[in-house]
């Protein structure tokens, strides 16, 4: 199933990608940036019925 494996993808990367993102958020536009941008692809990805890692929506 396609949305597994998706889900699987988001596992993975999404908390890697957050985790590369922080020393230039906090060197560029703050933490609370890169937390909006985190909870927004957390809401995206609930309407896709898909589970962000790091947010819970």
């Amino acid at each position: 199933d396609n949305r597994e494996r998706i889900q699987a993808w988001v596992d993975i990367w999404e908390p890697r990608a957050y985790a590369a993102l922080q020393p230039l958020a906090e060197a560029a536009t703050g933490q609370a940036a890169l937390d909006e941008v985190r909870a927004a692809l957390a809401v995206r990805l609930q309407k896709l019925g898909l589970r962000s890692q790091g947010v819970p929506v």
